[in-house]
């Protein structure tokens, strides 16, 4: 190789230098932020995964209590005198974990209801409205909304959740239990001619009825219109 050769070929090496440089020191740079990155998406899994689980573990803990409160408040009677049932369905529905038993909000709702606690009855039933997603549970909490504003003189919004009651389940007995509350509704507010004619349509709807009830009120309100 002529001198001029090797004189040019080191002279490229040398231009080369800085770029092999730049590029070491860039390579270098991107190492260093990549350590970060992936440090923190660790992070990230982690609390997502812990989080998780704590998840898991407290629907665990509330379906563990629920199941306590169905066992020990399904049979209780809204006539119940025990003070320490009532109690302890008050403790559950200020705990946290179980502020949304729906079974102990209906249950102690009725028998709020019986001791004319309307408005509190009102809230508790309105909880359930608002989070339940079954039919059953939503026609129980439509029911005792109607009942709770019946119960404060407000016939024609109690009515309103009647018919609603009525509309979310078909069973024969929740419809049944609907149309005598709109009928009674009607009737509570001095609107006589529309509390009959649902008296009368209750009686050709459901046969086994009491017939000398319904028929009471027939009569009663047919002295009345006329």
């Amino acid at each position: 190789m002529s001198i001029y050769k090797r004189k040019v070929k080191v002279k490229a090496k040398e231009t080369m230098l800085p770029d092999v440089q730049k590029i070491s020191a860039v390579t270098a740079s991107l190492k260093n932020y990549r350590r970060p990155i992936v440090y923190g998406i660790s992070i990230v899994v982690l609390l997502i995964i812990s989080w998780q689980g704590f998840n898991i573990y407290q629907r665990m803990v509330t379906n563990d209590i629920s199941n306590h409160i169905y066992m020990n408040f399904k049979n209780l009677s809204v006539y119940s005198e025990n003070s320490e049932k009532v109690d302890e369905l008050q403790t559950y529905l200020a705990d946290k974990r179980t502020s949304d038993s729906f079974l102990a909000s209906i249950r102690l709702g009725a028998i709020y209801l019986r001791e004319h606690r309307f408005s509190e009855a009102y809230k508790l039933y309105e909880r359930v409205s608002q989070k339940a997603q079954n039919s059953l549970l939503l026609t129980m909490s439509f029911l005792g909304m109607g009942n709770s504003l019946e119960g404060k003189g407000n016939y024609e919004e109690a009515r309103k959740f009647f018919e609603k009651a009525k509309a979310m389940n078909k069973s024969e007995q929740f419809n049944f239990i609907s149309d005598i509350s709109i009928a009674r509704c009607f009737e509570e507010n001095g609107k006589i001619s529309e509390a009959l004619g649902h008296y009368k349509k209750i009686k050709e709807a459901y046969t086994d009825t009491s017939a000398k009830g319904i028929d009471y009120k027939i009569n009663k309100l047919s002295l009345l219109s006329g």
